[in-house]
């Protein structure tokens, strides 16, 4: 069913179940925020990609104002919601400042394959290994949602959003997993390399 919602367009891909922090310093977005909080409404943050307005988007939830400026700016926390489809676009919103427009939330298909969630862990978890990062990986595949890791995988804005846009969950698996067998082969090779580098120099153990 199809509603009106403010309308944040960024630059960037919100996930569902994201935590996103803002910093909230131009008018028509101090007014979104007020409006949001004074009236407990949600709003939409639709991603564009190089300045393009994209279909989709991600229905936002305003958690608190954690810090307002004496000139009105505030920093602000959200937490993502469901994902829509964009199907009007009206800027300004009647009389506001900001823009509102029509959206549908997307329809998605819950259909994990929980031995590939099993697969994706292993994956991300060779990842971070390799590229020495120190975050921690949901081992449960019952409990692991690709949203959650989706900003730490190296995928670009084009490919956050693809991910974003598909309604079937084991299809998103098996976008992560594609992923991840043609990111892994890279970074293994410029490990190798680094390692190479690190040895220049120094005495090796050649075997006779």
């Amino acid at each position: 069913m199809a509603k009106y919602l403010p309308l944040f367009p960024l630059q960037l891909v919100v996930f569902p179940r994201e935590e996103l922090n803002l910093h909230i310093f131009e008018p028509r977005y101090k007014q979104l925020i007020e409006d949001c909080h004074s009236g407990n409404m949600l709003f939409g943050i639709p991603t564009q990609i190089k300045e393009q307005q994209m279909e989709y988007g991600t229905v936002v939830k305003l958690e608190n104002i954690s810090k307002l400026y004496p000139d009105g700016k505030m920093d602000i926390r959200c937490t993502g919601k469901e994902i829509f489809r964009l199907d009007s676009f009206q800027n300004p919103y009647k009389a506001k400042l900001y823009a509102a427009g029509e959206v549908n939330l997307l329809d998605t298909i819950d259909d994990y394959d929980y031995s590939l969630n099993e697969k994706l862990i292993h994956l991300v978890q060779e990842l971070y290994q390799f590229m020495n990062i120190n975050k921690t990986v949901v081992k449960d595949p019952l409990k692991f949602r690709l949203y959650d890791v989706a900003h730490k995988i190296g995928l670009t804005v084009n490919q956050e959003y693809k991910l974003l846009s598909i309604a079937s969950a084991k299809e998103r698996q098996m976008f992560g997993i594609d992923h991840m067998e043609s990111l892994l082969p890279v970074v293994r090779k410029m490990e190798m390399m680094r390692r190479k580098i690190q040895m220049n120099g120094h005495f090796k153990n050649i075997p006779s």
